[in-house]
């Protein structure tokens, strides 16, 4: 009873409401396309975390039920198993939120990846999750057992296949932040830095325009983000709005507070 509750809750749930929440906004997109993209975002966030938090705490005390239910035998090693079943499921859901996020994008807001792409990215978002997660202790398992250097070779392998994704990932969507050393927008957000006693860094650009993202970011180390997309369709004092909203940020130590609840 306890394995079939937790897969109802824990497993189908969060991707019954992720499918459900993706045809419910292209319904709406047909005829009330205002709106529809935020709508959208804010139900996969909060579909996406309870998932990513629930699955992993209603699955780790039924991990050995959950292996019996699946049919494992009993011959095979327990911790790499343990660790799929934990993180495989919430992996799998972040790459399909993801991929149903592009596709809702690319019909409702015209941005520029086209469905092959969109398919590359959920498997590279899933990967750096999975790869470390369950070849590390795989690994281990094969050290435990004496091959020490298969379980060396193993977990080089899995921390690879993470490292390689995320460079791969970040080389697609082309996000590498580029800094903005001199010029009007430059002195600006200084000004604004010193008038809220916050001692800045340094202002970053980010190119997504491709994605159609207009965002900004404060980050650890008293440094400021925006997207190139926000600096193009922005005027001057929008423009300001955002940087100063930044900078409370940074005053307050929310991104130093997001750092800790993350860990």
């Amino acid at each position: 009873m306890a394995v079939t509750v937790t897969l109802l809750l824990g497993l189908f749930a969060p991707f019954a409401l992720l499918l459900w929440a993706y045809h419910d906004a292209r319904g709406r997109a047909a005829r009330e396309p205002d709106g529809v993209w935020f709508i959208h975002a804010q139900r996969s966030q909060w579909t996406l975390l309870a998932g990513l938090v629930g699955w992993p705490l209603l699955s780790g005390p039924h991990t050995r039920g959950l292996l019996t239910f699946l049919s494992v035998p009993h011959d095979v090693p327990y911790g790499p198993l343990a660790a799929a079943v934990i993180i495989v499921p919430p992996a799998l859901l972040l790459a399909l939120s993801g991929w149903l996020t592009e596709d809702l994008a690319r019909r409702v807001r015209g941005i520029e990846i086209p469905p092959a792409e969109s398919a590359r990215n959920a498997v590279l978002r899933a990967a750096p999750f999975i790869a470390p997660v369950v070849g590390l202790p795989w690994a281990f398992e094969v050290w435990r057992q004496g091959g020490t250097l298969t379980g060396l070779l193993l977990a080089c392998v899995a921390l690879a296949i993470c490292l390689l994704a995320l460079r791969v990932s970040g080389a697609r969507t082309n996000m590498t932040p580029h800094a903005v050393s001199s010029g009007p927008l430059r002195h600006r957000v200084f000004v604004l830095a010193a008038r809220a006693r916050v001692q800045l860094k340094q202002l970053y650009v980010v190119p997504l325009s491709r994605i159609r993202m207009a965002n900004a970011f404060a980050v650890q180390g008293d440094r400021v983000i925006l997207t190139d997309y926000l600096l193009e369709h922005l005027d001057r004092d929008e423009v300001d709005a955002v940087l100063a909203h930044e900078m409370a940020h940074l005053k307050l130590g929310h991104p130093r507070l997001l750092g800790l609840a993350m860990l």
